[in-house]
């Protein structure tokens, strides 16, 4: 819902029954921002009315939305309908992902796979508990752990342990290799983390012990990329202990800054560790994948590894000390690394989950094309779009940005009519985003879809105060589709930079208080996340309809004790700074073909 409102006929009822909820909130309905009287100050004194981009005044002179093109609904004159529960709707078919792939067919990974185990983390310190747990369990041959990201540094795992030091990720991985366990990293040759990320390479490749198989480097810089403003931003980890493979993939990288509790009450915690210092908290997720889906998460790793280009060795990286050693062809996962016989894998498939894992690789790296994607993939881009088309109800996404793209834009435009909300988590862009123009690129993706559902768009970012960052990539549409990996909002993520993720489509069900049906994970994320942000229990959400909880996350936002705000911006004359080859730059478009 737009958060400039005045009261009208049309609303007096919602306004009324939910007085109750608002007070209970220590929020009265005379403190909602409206559109509002502003006076501008220069060589010229005007009174306007503020937000600009919605708001004009009326014949009464009253300041007012602007009511062409509006479509005043709440979403309460909207009757929830019965999802689709059917994981396959849901997916991209064989042909859709050979298009995502301009023409070439995707055999490392399978097309989808159903009876996985899912468990999801909302808490960064509950996702790296249990990477340590899986870590500290892997103890001899053919024990493999794989990793990607866009930056690694030397963290506490649990800084919160009454020895933090000892489940330092270094100290970790060191005792992994010394019972036996195979390590191998591959990260984006990253300037930004330039120190962090060269220590830990050093670290892997100089004190650990080398492989007695598959010799060469444990640890690999990847520049496979279409320009040096590209990242690789894949974020997974790969465990083989004994029979059996388990995968972790999600927005969370193993580097400074992300440990935090799911109550964000562990400043102390995060200081002393010397693993944070710019931010109070970390919001963030991912999840664990044991199954068939696991397979698919290291064949990603392996076919990136193997990829016949090799990883680094361009000029600049040489100059940056990012270039790498030798490094050899690593065995499919299922395999022994040094030839010999292996234990039969053992594959659960009797998960209650269907998952279609999904990337993005640019088309043309600047060394020529990939083998794991000679033409690109955009599968995630491809899979988002559908997956928006398909929205019954609504759909809610938390990310670190909220890009324009004017594609994805369309197809929420083109489905608001029918849903009760769209739910907005994302960040005021700060710092160098906000000097990269990132402020201007979120203005224009939200603003014209707040123009035109001004009570159904809700966008909302984290209090300035809590110096908490959102990191997450989340998507969940009707409690039925859930994605989660590392592929951002914005154009980058969708077209340039490498990303994995997971659609998940959950086949446990459960009835919900609007009467429908709906999957067990997409609900219980929704509802855990919802009550981080409010303050609410989980068990008075359990009780709301999605509309209820749709507004008491609105009436949260404007208590002092939750974790957000309404994400108010308005056009600026600072964004004509910004013209479009700019926008081009840092925020790129790549694919070689536009959906």
């Amino acid at each position: 819902m737009q958060h400039f409102r005045q009261p009208s006929i049309r609303n007096l009822l919602r306004i009324f029954g939910f007085l109750v909820l608002l007070k209970a909130q220590n929020v009265s309905a005379d403190q909602r921002p409206k559109c509002a009287r502003a006076e501008t100050f220069g060589f010229i004194k005007m009174k306007t009315c503020e937000p600009g981009f919605l708001c004009h005044f009326d014949a009464n002179k009253q300041c007012a939305i602007k009511p062409e093109g509006t479509d005043f609904s709440t979403g309460a004159d909207i009757s929830m309908e019965q999802p689709v529960l059917d994981p396959v709707s849901w997916f991209l078919t064989d042909e859709e992902m050979t298009a995502a792939r301009n023409g070439i067919p995707r055999i490392q990974l399978q097309l989808y796979t159903v009876g996985n185990g899912v468990t999801y983390y909302s808490s960064t310190s509950a996702y790296f508990a249990q990477l340590l747990a899986e870590f500290g369990s892997t103890n001899g041959k053919d024990d493999r752990i794989y990793m990607t990201g866009w930056g690694f540094a030397n963290i506490s795992l649990n800084p919160a342990a009454p020895s933090p030091d000892t489940t330092r990720l270094l100290s970790v991985l060191q005792q992994c290799v010394q019972r036996g366990t195979d390590v191998r990293i591959l990260s984006w040759a990253n300037v930004l983390e330039n120190d962090f990320i060269k220590d830990v390479r050093d670290t892997v490749n100089k004190k650990f012990l080398p492989p007695t198989c598959s010799p060469g480097s444990r640890f690999l810089f990847d520049d496979r990329l279409p320009s040096n403003s590209a990242t690789h931003h894949q974020k997974s980890v790969v465990i083989r202990k004994g029979s059996s493979v388990t995968a972790f993939v999600g927005g969370i990288d193993a580097t400074i800054e992300r440990w935090d509790v799911s109550t964000h009450d562990a400043q102390t915690v995060r200081k002393k560790s010397g693993d944070s210092s710019a931010y109070n908290g970390w919001i963030d997720a991912a999840v664990r994948l044991s199954g068939p889906a696991a397979f698919d998460i290291a064949n990603n790793f392996l076919a990136r590894w193997n990829d016949t280009q090799a990883a680094s060795g361009s000029k600049m990286h040489d100059f940056m000390d990012f270039d790498n050693d030798k490094y050899s062809f690593l065995p499919s996962i299922d395999k022994s690394l040094c030839g010999t016989n292996s234990a039969p894998l053992n594959v659960p498939v009797n998960g209650t989950h269907a998952i279609q894992i999904v990337r993005t690789f640019a088309c043309d790296p600047f060394r020529g094309p990939l083998e794991v994607a000679p033409k690109g993939e955009f599968s995630l881009y491809r899979s988002r779009l559908k997956a928006l088309s398909m929205a019954k109800n609504f759909i809610y996404i938390e990310d670190q940005y909220f890009a324009v793209d004017t594609t994805v834009q369309d197809v929420l435009l083109r489905v608001l009519p029918g849903l009760q909300r769209l739910i907005v988590i994302t960040n005021v862009p700060q710092g160098r985003e906000k000097l990269a123009g990132y402020e201007k690129y979120v203005f224009q993706m939200m603003s014209k879809l707040q123009r035109a559902f001004p009570y159904k768009v809700q966008v909302y970012s984290i209090k300035s105060a809590t110096k908490i960052y959102i990191h997450a990539k989340t998507l969940i549409i009707d409690d039925v589709f859930y994605y989660t990996g590392s592929g951002n909002w914005n154009r980058r993520s969708m077209s340039q930079d490498s990303e994995i993720a997971a659609n998940i489509i959950d086949t446990e069900l459960v009835s919900t208080p609007d009467g429908i049906t709906v999957t067990k994970l997409g609900r219980e994320f929704r509802l855990t996340r919802f009550s981080e942000l409010t303050k609410l229990t989980i068990e008075s959400l359990q009780t709301m309809t999605f509309l209820q909880t749709a507004d008491a996350l609105d009436a949260a936002s404007y208590d002092l004790n939750s974790l957000i705000n309404p994400l108010v911006l308005d056009d600026k004359l600072a964004f004509d700074g910004f013209p479009e080859r700019l926008h081009k730059k840092v925020d790129p478009e790549n694919f070689c073909t536009r959906p």
